[in-house]
Protein backbone atom coordinates (compact mmCIF):
# COMPACT_ATOMS: atom_id res chain seq x y z
CA UNK A 1 0.00 0.00 0.00
CA UNK A 2 1.43 3.36 -0.91
CA UNK A 3 0.39 6.87 1.19
CA UNK A 4 1.37 10.37 0.31
CA UNK A 5 3.03 11.83 3.00
CA UNK A 6 4.73 15.41 3.65
CA UNK A 7 8.02 15.66 5.16
CA UNK A 8 10.08 19.13 5.80
CA UNK A 9 13.56 19.39 4.70
CA UNK A 10 16.54 19.35 7.76
CA UNK A 11 16.47 22.87 8.78
CA UNK A 12 13.07 24.82 7.91
CA UNK A 13 10.31 23.02 9.22
CA UNK A 14 8.34 23.49 5.70
CA UNK A 15 6.54 20.54 3.87
CA UNK A 16 7.60 18.51 1.26
CA UNK A 17 6.19 15.54 -0.43
CA UNK A 18 7.46 12.02 -0.81
CA UNK A 19 6.09 8.37 -0.67
CA UNK A 20 6.10 6.06 1.82
CA UNK A 21 5.90 2.11 1.81
CA UNK A 22 3.85 0.70 4.80
CA UNK A 23 6.12 -1.71 6.56
CA UNK A 24 5.31 -5.37 7.22
CA UNK A 25 3.69 -5.80 10.97
CA UNK A 26 6.20 -6.33 13.57
CA UNK A 27 6.29 -10.08 14.97
CA UNK A 28 5.48 -10.34 18.94
CA UNK A 29 3.93 -8.85 21.71
CA UNK A 30 4.37 -5.90 23.34
CA UNK A 31 6.22 -5.63 27.09
CA UNK A 32 4.01 -2.76 28.33
CA UNK A 33 3.50 -1.12 31.91
CA UNK A 34 1.07 1.66 32.01
CA UNK A 35 -2.45 3.10 31.47
CA UNK A 36 -2.94 1.66 27.72
CA UNK A 37 -1.63 -1.91 29.37
CA UNK A 38 -4.58 -1.81 31.19
CA UNK A 39 -6.41 -0.75 27.96
CA UNK A 40 -5.31 -2.36 25.23
CA UNK A 41 -7.97 -3.02 22.49
CA UNK A 42 -10.03 -0.39 24.43
CA UNK A 43 -8.82 3.61 23.87
CA UNK A 44 -12.37 4.84 25.80
CA UNK A 45 -11.78 8.52 27.06
CA UNK A 46 -13.06 8.78 30.74
CA UNK A 47 -14.58 12.32 32.25
CA UNK A 48 -11.86 14.12 33.93
CA UNK A 49 -12.25 17.20 35.53
CA UNK A 50 -9.45 20.14 34.96
CA UNK A 51 -8.75 22.25 37.95
CA UNK A 52 -8.13 25.86 37.03
CA UNK A 53 -4.17 26.37 37.26
CA UNK A 54 -2.46 29.51 37.32
CA UNK A 55 -0.57 31.59 35.46
CA UNK A 56 2.28 34.29 36.26
CA UNK A 57 1.65 37.78 34.76
CA UNK A 58 5.63 38.64 36.39
CA UNK A 59 7.29 41.34 34.82
CA UNK A 60 9.54 40.46 32.08
CA UNK A 61 12.79 39.66 33.05
CA UNK A 62 14.80 39.55 29.94
CA UNK A 63 14.26 38.18 25.97
CA UNK A 64 15.10 34.67 26.02
CA UNK A 65 18.14 34.03 23.19
CA UNK A 66 16.83 31.64 20.07
CA UNK A 67 19.83 29.12 20.44
CA UNK A 68 20.55 28.96 16.17
CA UNK A 69 19.21 30.18 13.40
CA UNK A 70 17.24 27.74 11.13
CA UNK A 71 18.53 27.93 7.39
CA UNK A 72 15.29 28.61 4.80
CA UNK A 73 14.24 25.26 2.71
CA UNK A 74 14.72 24.64 -0.67
CA UNK A 75 11.29 24.66 -2.72
CA UNK A 76 9.25 21.75 -2.00
CA UNK A 77 6.91 19.49 -4.47
CA UNK A 78 3.18 19.57 -3.97
CA UNK A 79 1.90 16.58 -3.99
CA UNK A 80 -2.41 16.16 -2.38
CA UNK A 81 -2.41 16.28 1.31
CA UNK A 82 -3.15 12.62 2.43
CA UNK A 83 -2.11 10.33 5.35
CA UNK A 84 1.01 12.36 5.87
CA UNK A 85 4.10 13.07 8.25
CA UNK A 86 4.08 17.15 9.25
CA UNK A 87 4.46 19.48 11.79
CA UNK A 88 8.22 18.32 11.61
CA UNK A 89 9.83 20.36 14.52
CA UNK A 90 13.32 21.18 12.93
CA UNK A 91 17.14 21.08 13.67
CA UNK A 92 18.96 23.86 14.75
CA UNK A 93 21.69 24.56 12.68
CA UNK A 94 25.48 24.67 14.36
CA UNK A 95 26.63 27.98 12.13
CA UNK A 96 25.53 30.63 14.34
CA UNK A 97 26.35 30.53 18.19
CA UNK A 98 23.77 31.45 20.79
CA UNK A 99 22.78 35.03 21.44
CA UNK A 100 23.08 36.66 25.10
CA UNK A 101 20.34 37.61 27.03
CA UNK A 102 21.10 40.87 28.84
CA UNK A 103 18.98 42.67 31.62
CA UNK A 104 18.89 45.66 28.91
CA UNK A 105 17.06 43.46 26.82
CA UNK A 106 13.79 44.75 25.83
CA UNK A 107 10.68 43.42 27.54
CA UNK A 108 8.68 43.52 24.76
CA UNK A 109 7.43 40.62 22.87
CA UNK A 110 10.26 40.00 19.74
CA UNK A 111 8.89 40.20 16.45
CA UNK A 112 10.44 37.58 14.86
CA UNK A 113 8.00 36.68 11.65
CA UNK A 114 11.41 37.17 10.11
CA UNK A 115 12.32 34.69 11.64
CA UNK A 116 11.59 31.58 9.90
CA UNK A 117 9.84 33.67 7.22
CA UNK A 118 12.73 35.78 5.08
CA UNK A 119 13.65 36.42 2.23
CA UNK A 120 15.22 33.31 0.98
CA UNK A 121 11.98 31.51 1.78
CA UNK A 122 10.10 30.48 -1.31
CA UNK A 123 11.01 33.65 -3.95
CA UNK A 124 10.18 36.67 -1.23
CA UNK A 125 9.42 38.49 2.02
CA UNK A 126 6.43 36.96 3.82
CA UNK A 127 5.91 34.20 1.30
CA UNK A 128 5.81 31.77 4.58
CA UNK A 129 2.26 33.39 4.16
CA UNK A 130 0.60 33.76 7.61
CA UNK A 131 -1.95 34.01 8.95
CA UNK A 132 -3.39 30.15 8.78
CA UNK A 133 -6.45 29.37 7.17
CA UNK A 134 -8.13 26.37 7.44
CA UNK A 135 -7.77 24.63 3.91
CA UNK A 136 -9.85 22.51 2.23
CA UNK A 137 -12.14 21.10 2.81
CA UNK A 138 -13.12 23.61 5.21
CA UNK A 139 -15.95 21.21 7.33
CA UNK A 140 -12.94 19.10 8.62
CA UNK A 141 -12.81 18.32 12.49
CA UNK A 142 -10.17 19.45 14.51
CA UNK A 143 -8.95 18.07 17.60
CA UNK A 144 -11.01 19.86 20.85
CA UNK A 145 -13.58 20.52 18.70
CA UNK A 146 -17.11 18.02 18.28
CA UNK A 147 -16.06 16.27 21.44
CA UNK A 148 -14.18 19.01 23.42
CA UNK A 149 -11.77 17.29 25.45
CA UNK A 150 -8.28 16.06 23.96
CA UNK A 151 -6.55 13.21 25.54
CA UNK A 152 -2.83 13.06 25.32
CA UNK A 153 -0.67 10.02 26.47
CA UNK A 154 2.98 9.87 27.09
CA UNK A 155 4.51 6.64 25.72
CA UNK A 156 8.15 5.43 26.35
CA UNK A 157 9.35 3.27 24.03
CA UNK A 158 12.46 2.11 26.05
CA UNK A 159 14.13 -1.48 26.12
CA UNK A 160 16.68 -2.49 28.27
CA UNK A 161 19.75 -1.23 27.87
CA UNK A 162 18.96 1.92 26.97
CA UNK A 163 17.18 5.15 29.24
CA UNK A 164 16.87 9.03 29.34
CA UNK A 165 18.30 11.32 31.32
CA UNK A 166 17.66 12.09 35.10
CA UNK A 167 14.48 13.29 35.54
CA UNK A 168 13.57 13.52 31.71
CA UNK A 169 10.41 11.62 31.85
CA UNK A 170 9.46 13.19 35.50
CA UNK A 171 9.56 16.75 34.43
CA UNK A 172 7.96 15.66 30.56
CA UNK A 173 4.89 13.68 33.08
CA UNK A 174 4.89 17.00 34.84
CA UNK A 175 4.28 19.36 32.22
CA UNK A 176 1.48 17.21 30.26
CA UNK A 177 0.17 17.30 34.26
CA UNK A 178 0.23 20.57 34.41
CA UNK A 179 -1.43 21.39 30.90
CA UNK A 180 -3.96 19.59 32.00
CA UNK A 181 -4.24 20.89 35.42
CA UNK A 182 -4.47 24.74 33.72
CA UNK A 183 -7.67 23.64 31.11
CA UNK A 184 -10.04 26.52 30.59
CA UNK A 185 -7.23 29.26 31.31
CA UNK A 186 -5.29 31.73 29.43
CA UNK A 187 -2.15 31.70 31.02
CA UNK A 188 0.05 29.16 28.44
CA UNK A 189 0.77 28.44 25.00
CA UNK A 190 -2.05 25.83 24.47
CA UNK A 191 -4.63 28.45 24.53
CA UNK A 192 -3.50 29.69 21.74
CA UNK A 193 -5.46 27.38 19.78
CA UNK A 194 -9.06 27.85 21.04
CA UNK A 195 -9.22 30.74 18.26
CA UNK A 196 -9.10 27.87 14.95
CA UNK A 197 -12.64 26.19 15.06
CA UNK A 198 -14.28 23.56 12.85
CA UNK A 199 -17.58 23.47 11.17
CA UNK A 200 -19.71 20.46 13.94
CA UNK A 201 -23.51 20.33 13.48
CA UNK A 202 -23.28 22.97 10.37
CA UNK A 203 -22.34 25.88 12.73
CA UNK A 204 -18.62 26.67 13.73
CA UNK A 205 -17.03 25.66 17.21
CA UNK A 206 -13.86 26.69 18.31
CA UNK A 207 -11.10 24.45 20.12
CA UNK A 208 -11.72 23.79 23.78
CA UNK A 209 -8.84 24.02 25.92
CA UNK A 210 -9.62 21.24 27.63
CA UNK A 211 -7.19 18.54 27.82
CA UNK A 212 -6.49 15.05 29.94
CA UNK A 213 -3.28 13.70 30.61
CA UNK A 214 -4.06 10.20 29.73
CA UNK A 215 -1.07 9.11 31.65
CA UNK A 216 2.33 6.84 31.47
CA UNK A 217 3.33 3.96 29.18
CA UNK A 218 6.09 2.31 29.76
CA UNK A 219 7.16 -0.02 26.12
CA UNK A 220 9.68 -2.09 27.21
CA UNK A 221 9.49 -4.59 23.67
CA UNK A 222 12.81 -4.66 21.85
CA UNK A 223 13.25 -2.59 18.58
CA UNK A 224 12.66 -4.16 15.36
CA UNK A 225 16.10 -5.34 13.87
CA UNK A 226 17.57 -1.73 11.83
CA UNK A 227 16.17 -1.89 8.31
CA UNK A 228 17.73 0.16 5.40
CA UNK A 229 14.18 0.63 3.58
CA UNK A 230 13.96 3.95 5.13
CA UNK A 231 17.30 4.21 7.27
CA UNK A 232 20.17 5.84 5.23
CA UNK A 233 23.32 3.85 5.42
CA UNK A 234 27.03 4.91 5.67
CA UNK A 235 28.56 7.91 7.81
CA UNK A 236 26.79 8.18 11.45
CA UNK A 237 24.42 4.84 10.26
CA UNK A 238 27.04 3.04 10.06
CA UNK A 239 27.46 2.46 13.45
CA UNK A 240 23.74 2.98 14.85
CA UNK A 241 22.56 0.31 15.99
CA UNK A 242 18.92 0.79 15.87
CA UNK A 243 17.17 2.79 13.20
CA UNK A 244 13.04 3.12 14.04
CA UNK A 245 10.91 3.95 10.82
CA UNK A 246 7.77 5.67 10.51
CA UNK A 247 6.04 2.31 9.64
CA UNK A 248 7.76 0.64 12.58
CA UNK A 249 6.54 3.35 15.24
CA UNK A 250 3.05 2.95 13.82
CA UNK A 251 3.18 -0.98 14.14
CA UNK A 252 3.81 -0.79 17.57
CA UNK A 253 1.08 1.98 18.20
CA UNK A 254 -1.42 -0.48 16.89
CA UNK A 255 -0.32 -3.39 18.76
CA UNK A 256 -0.42 -0.89 21.81
CA UNK A 257 -3.66 0.53 21.79
CA UNK A 258 -6.97 -0.14 19.60
CA UNK A 259 -7.88 3.61 18.65
CA UNK A 260 -11.37 4.14 17.22
CA UNK A 261 -11.48 5.29 13.89
CA UNK A 262 -13.53 8.50 13.26
CA UNK A 263 -12.69 10.24 16.65
CA UNK A 264 -10.08 12.87 17.24
CA UNK A 265 -9.64 12.85 20.48
CA UNK A 266 -6.80 11.17 21.41
CA UNK A 267 -2.71 11.88 20.62
CA UNK A 268 -0.15 9.37 21.49
CA UNK A 269 3.15 11.04 21.69
CA UNK A 270 6.14 8.28 21.82
CA UNK A 271 9.44 9.63 23.21
CA UNK A 272 12.17 7.57 22.47
CA UNK A 273 15.53 7.29 24.76
CA UNK A 274 19.17 7.90 23.79
CA UNK A 275 21.32 6.44 21.00
CA UNK A 276 18.19 5.75 18.64
CA UNK A 277 17.48 7.17 15.34
CA UNK A 278 14.62 7.43 13.56
CA UNK A 279 14.07 8.38 9.79
CA UNK A 280 10.95 9.34 8.21
CA UNK A 281 12.23 8.52 4.57
CA UNK A 282 15.82 6.80 3.51
CA UNK A 283 16.89 11.29 3.94
CA UNK A 284 14.79 12.15 6.70
CA UNK A 285 16.21 11.24 10.10
CA UNK A 286 16.38 12.66 13.39
CA UNK A 287 19.44 15.13 14.29
CA UNK A 288 22.17 12.61 15.44
CA UNK A 289 22.83 11.46 12.14
CA UNK A 290 25.37 13.91 11.00
CA UNK A 291 24.47 15.45 7.33
CA UNK A 292 21.37 13.38 7.58
CA UNK A 293 19.75 15.97 10.33
CA UNK A 294 16.19 17.05 9.51
CA UNK A 295 13.73 17.08 12.50
CA UNK A 296 13.63 16.94 16.57
CA UNK A 297 10.60 15.46 16.04
CA UNK A 298 6.92 15.00 13.69
CA UNK A 299 3.09 14.58 14.24
CA UNK A 300 1.00 12.13 12.02
CA UNK A 301 -1.80 9.97 11.60
CA UNK A 302 -2.11 6.55 10.46
CA UNK A 303 -4.24 6.13 6.91
CA UNK A 304 -7.86 6.83 7.41
CA UNK A 305 -7.92 6.27 10.71
CA UNK A 306 -7.98 9.30 12.92
CA UNK A 307 -5.30 7.60 15.09
CA UNK A 308 -3.24 10.93 15.71
CA UNK A 309 0.33 10.38 17.31
CA UNK A 310 3.74 11.80 17.61
CA UNK A 311 7.03 10.92 17.28
CA UNK A 312 9.28 12.28 19.59
CA UNK A 313 12.99 11.06 19.40
CA UNK A 314 15.63 11.97 22.06
CA UNK A 315 16.94 15.76 21.25
CA UNK A 316 20.12 16.25 19.56
CA UNK A 317 20.77 19.75 17.58
CA UNK A 318 17.83 20.96 19.27
CA UNK A 319 18.32 22.21 22.44
CA UNK A 320 17.01 25.50 23.75
CA UNK A 321 20.19 26.04 26.04
CA UNK A 322 18.22 27.31 28.70
CA UNK A 323 17.42 24.71 31.57
CA UNK A 324 14.60 26.27 34.15
CA UNK A 325 13.98 22.27 35.38
CA UNK A 326 17.62 21.63 35.30
CA UNK A 327 17.99 20.23 32.89
CA UNK A 328 18.11 21.12 29.07
CA UNK A 329 17.28 17.92 27.46
CA UNK A 330 14.00 17.74 28.94
CA UNK A 331 13.00 21.41 28.63
CA UNK A 332 13.85 21.23 25.20
CA UNK A 333 11.63 18.08 24.77
CA UNK A 334 9.09 20.05 26.26
CA UNK A 335 8.93 22.50 23.50
CA UNK A 336 8.86 20.26 21.18
CA UNK A 337 6.22 18.40 23.08
CA UNK A 338 4.23 21.93 22.86
CA UNK A 339 4.77 22.45 19.38
CA UNK A 340 3.65 18.81 18.29
CA UNK A 341 0.50 19.11 20.69
CA UNK A 342 -0.26 21.99 19.09
CA UNK A 343 -0.37 21.08 16.12
CA UNK A 344 -1.40 18.06 16.41
CA UNK A 345 -4.82 19.54 17.72
CA UNK A 346 -4.78 22.18 14.73
CA UNK A 347 -3.98 20.16 11.89
CA UNK A 348 -4.43 16.22 12.75
CA UNK A 349 -5.55 14.95 9.93
CA UNK A 350 -5.02 15.12 5.97
CA UNK A 351 -8.72 16.96 5.65
CA UNK A 352 -8.54 19.21 8.69
CA UNK A 353 -5.98 21.14 9.19
CA UNK A 354 -5.39 25.46 9.99
CA UNK A 355 -1.70 25.87 8.10
CA UNK A 356 -0.23 29.03 5.80
CA UNK A 357 -0.75 29.22 2.46
CA UNK A 358 2.57 27.23 1.99
CA UNK A 359 1.78 24.64 5.38
CA UNK A 360 3.33 26.17 7.67
CA UNK A 361 1.65 25.43 10.77
CA UNK A 362 1.00 27.09 14.44
CA UNK A 363 4.11 26.18 15.75
CA UNK A 364 6.27 26.53 12.76
CA UNK A 365 5.75 30.00 12.19
CA UNK A 366 7.14 30.22 16.05
CA UNK A 367 10.34 27.56 15.88
CA UNK A 368 12.79 28.22 18.56
CA UNK A 369 10.71 31.73 19.06
CA UNK A 370 10.63 32.30 22.95
CA UNK A 371 9.81 35.88 23.30
CA UNK A 372 10.22 37.72 26.60
CA UNK A 373 11.66 35.95 29.94
CA UNK A 374 9.14 35.29 32.33
CA UNK A 375 11.73 35.20 35.15
CA UNK A 376 15.38 33.50 35.65
CA UNK A 377 18.83 34.20 35.35
CA UNK A 378 20.88 33.06 31.75
CA UNK A 379 21.14 29.78 31.59
CA UNK A 380 17.69 29.00 33.39
CA UNK A 381 15.32 31.30 31.88
CA UNK A 382 11.24 30.59 31.80
CA UNK A 383 8.41 31.99 29.52
CA UNK A 384 5.47 30.14 30.82
CA UNK A 385 4.59 29.36 34.77
CA UNK A 386 1.62 26.23 34.45
CA UNK A 387 0.37 25.52 38.01
CA UNK A 388 3.14 27.06 39.84
CA UNK A 389 5.74 25.02 37.98
CA UNK A 390 8.06 27.17 35.27
CA UNK A 391 8.77 26.14 31.58
CA UNK A 392 10.44 27.15 28.57
CA UNK A 393 8.13 26.57 25.49
CA UNK A 394 8.13 27.92 22.34
CA UNK A 395 5.44 30.49 21.18
CA UNK A 396 2.68 29.66 18.83
CA UNK A 397 1.34 31.20 15.74
CA UNK A 398 -1.70 33.97 17.16
CA UNK A 399 -3.89 35.20 13.89
CA UNK A 400 -5.56 37.78 16.50
CA UNK A 401 -2.21 39.31 17.53
CA UNK A 402 -0.90 38.86 14.47
CA UNK A 403 -3.79 41.00 12.56
CA UNK A 404 -3.36 43.37 16.36
CA UNK A 405 0.10 44.54 15.69
CA UNK A 406 -0.42 44.99 11.79
CA UNK A 407 1.31 42.20 11.15
CA UNK A 408 4.30 42.68 12.83
CA UNK A 409 3.91 40.02 15.56
CA UNK A 410 2.34 36.66 15.97
CA UNK A 411 3.83 34.84 17.87
CA UNK A 412 2.33 34.76 21.74
CA UNK A 413 2.77 32.40 24.82
CA UNK A 414 -1.02 32.60 25.52
CA UNK A 415 -4.39 33.80 24.22
CA UNK A 416 -5.29 37.85 24.58
CA UNK A 417 -8.73 37.58 26.48
CA UNK A 418 -11.33 40.61 25.92
CA UNK A 419 -12.04 42.97 28.64
CA UNK A 420 -15.52 44.26 29.73
CA UNK A 421 -16.38 47.98 30.61
CA UNK A 422 -19.25 49.73 30.64
CA UNK A 423 -20.38 53.19 32.04
CA UNK A 424 -23.45 53.81 34.03
CA UNK A 425 -25.42 56.26 34.81
CA UNK A 426 -24.72 57.99 38.21
CA UNK A 427 -28.15 57.97 39.52
CA UNK A 428 -31.40 56.60 37.80
CA UNK A 429 -35.27 56.89 39.27
CA UNK A 430 -37.25 54.15 39.81
CA UNK A 431 -39.60 53.19 37.12
CA UNK A 432 -37.79 55.10 34.14
CA UNK A 433 -35.38 53.24 32.39
CA UNK A 434 -31.01 53.57 32.50
CA UNK A 435 -29.07 53.46 29.75
CA UNK A 436 -25.49 51.27 30.18
CA UNK A 437 -22.92 51.55 27.61
CA UNK A 438 -20.31 48.74 26.90
CA UNK A 439 -18.74 49.68 23.36
CA UNK A 440 -15.20 50.27 25.25
CA UNK A 441 -15.25 46.64 25.49
CA UNK A 442 -12.32 44.91 23.46
CA UNK A 443 -12.58 41.99 21.15
CA UNK A 444 -9.34 40.24 20.12
CA UNK A 445 -11.20 37.52 18.20
CA UNK A 446 -13.08 40.41 16.02
CA UNK A 447 -10.31 39.45 13.29
CA UNK A 448 -12.63 36.91 12.48
CA UNK A 449 -15.41 38.60 12.18
CA UNK A 450 -17.08 37.77 15.21
CA UNK A 451 -18.70 40.41 18.05
CA UNK A 452 -18.45 40.25 21.60
CA UNK A 453 -21.50 38.59 23.70
CA UNK A 454 -22.56 40.90 26.08
CA UNK A 455 -24.89 39.55 29.04
CA UNK A 456 -25.79 41.39 32.01
CA UNK A 457 -27.13 41.15 35.50
CA UNK A 458 -28.45 44.27 37.10
CA UNK A 459 -28.15 43.21 41.00
CA UNK A 460 -32.08 43.13 41.42
CA UNK A 461 -32.43 39.62 40.64
CA UNK A 462 -32.88 39.62 36.89
CA UNK A 463 -30.58 39.38 33.99
CA UNK A 464 -30.63 40.48 29.74
CA UNK A 465 -29.46 37.22 27.92
CA UNK A 466 -26.52 37.71 25.62
CA UNK A 467 -26.64 39.90 22.79
CA UNK A 468 -24.74 41.30 20.41
CA UNK A 469 -25.49 44.97 20.97
CA UNK A 470 -23.36 47.34 22.88
CA UNK A 471 -26.17 48.90 25.19
CA UNK A 472 -28.97 48.01 27.40
CA UNK A 473 -31.41 49.64 28.95
CA UNK A 474 -32.85 48.58 32.82
CA UNK A 475 -35.47 49.72 34.23
CA UNK A 476 -35.74 49.14 38.36
CA UNK A 477 -38.73 49.13 40.25
CA UNK A 478 -37.67 50.41 43.61
CA UNK A 479 -34.97 52.98 45.03
CA UNK A 480 -31.56 51.36 46.42
CA UNK A 481 -28.27 50.71 44.95
CA UNK A 482 -27.47 47.63 42.87
CA UNK A 483 -24.26 45.83 41.57
CA UNK A 484 -24.47 46.02 37.82
CA UNK A 485 -22.16 42.98 36.43
CA UNK A 486 -21.67 42.77 32.57
CA UNK A 487 -20.11 39.66 30.86
CA UNK A 488 -18.51 39.70 27.41
CA UNK A 489 -17.69 36.25 25.79
CA UNK A 490 -15.65 36.64 22.74
CA UNK A 491 -15.66 33.94 19.81
CA UNK A 492 -12.99 31.94 21.04
CA UNK A 493 -14.53 31.09 24.26
CA UNK A 494 -13.00 33.46 26.37
CA UNK A 495 -15.04 35.71 28.75
CA UNK A 496 -14.19 38.79 31.14
CA UNK A 497 -16.96 40.98 33.31
CA UNK A 498 -16.86 44.17 34.89
CA UNK A 499 -19.07 45.42 37.58
CA UNK A 500 -20.48 48.86 38.81
CA UNK A 501 -23.46 50.06 41.13
CA UNK A 502 -25.79 52.22 40.08
CA UNK A 503 -27.70 54.64 42.55
CA UNK A 504 -31.30 54.34 42.10
CA UNK A 505 -33.78 57.65 43.47
CA UNK A 506 -37.51 57.17 44.25
CA UNK A 507 -39.85 58.00 41.65
CA UNK A 508 -40.74 61.57 41.63
CA UNK A 509 -44.59 61.61 43.50
CA UNK A 510 -44.82 65.04 44.82
CA UNK A 511 -45.35 68.53 43.96
CA UNK A 512 -43.42 71.96 44.67
CA UNK A 513 -44.76 75.06 46.17
CA UNK A 514 -44.01 78.81 45.72
CA UNK A 515 -44.53 81.13 47.86
CA UNK A 516 -45.69 84.71 47.87
CA UNK A 517 -41.57 85.65 48.91
CA UNK A 518 -39.97 83.79 46.47
CA UNK A 519 -39.42 80.71 48.25
CA UNK A 520 -39.41 77.30 46.63
CA UNK A 521 -40.84 74.48 49.17
CA UNK A 522 -40.84 70.59 47.67
CA UNK A 523 -43.38 68.36 48.84
CA UNK A 524 -43.26 64.46 48.36
CA UNK A 525 -40.46 62.90 46.38
CA UNK A 526 -40.56 66.25 44.16
CA UNK A 527 -36.97 67.85 43.16
CA UNK A 528 -36.63 70.98 41.87
CA UNK A 529 -34.69 71.36 38.37
CA UNK A 530 -33.69 75.25 37.00
CA UNK A 531 -33.93 78.32 38.77
CA UNK A 532 -35.38 81.26 40.27
CA UNK A 533 -33.58 83.60 38.11
CA UNK A 534 -32.76 85.77 41.60
CA UNK A 535 -35.59 87.52 41.49
CA UNK A 536 -38.18 87.15 44.16
CA UNK A 537 -42.25 86.92 43.29
CA UNK A 538 -43.93 90.39 44.63
CA UNK A 539 -47.29 89.45 44.44
CA UNK A 540 -49.41 87.11 47.03
CA UNK A 541 -50.12 84.00 44.84
CA UNK A 542 -48.96 80.86 45.57
CA UNK A 543 -48.18 78.33 42.79
CA UNK A 544 -48.27 74.91 43.08
CA UNK A 545 -46.85 72.54 40.31
CA UNK A 546 -47.16 68.79 40.55
CA UNK A 547 -43.90 66.32 39.95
Amino acid sequence: MRRWVSARTATAGRHRRAALVAATVLGGVLGVAGPLAATAGASAQGAASAPAGQSSSATPAAMIPSPKVVTPPPAHVVAPRGNRISGIYPVASNSVAPSTAGPAAPAAPVHRLSYPCNTTDLGGAGSCDPPLTQKTPTTGAVMGTASGQTTIYAIYWDPAGYGYTTNYQTLIDQYLTDVQDASATPGNAFSVATQYSATTGGHRVHVKYDVKFGGTTVVTTAFPPKTTTNCPTGGAFTTASVCITDAQLQTMLLKLVHHAAGTLTHLYLVYLPQHVETCSTATTCTSGAGGHAAFCGYHSEILGSTFVYGNMPFPANCDTTQAPNGTVKATTMISITAHEANESITDPTAGSSWITANEWEIGDLCAYVFGPAEGGTTGSYWNQTINGHHYLTQLMFNNEAWHATGTKNGCTGSITVPTASFTAPSTSRSGAPATFDASASTNPAAYYGSPLQYAWTWGDGSAAPASTTTSATHTYAAAGTYTVTLTVTDADGWSASSTSTVDVQPANHGYLEVASDGGLFAFGDAQFYGSMGGTPLNKPVVGIAAA
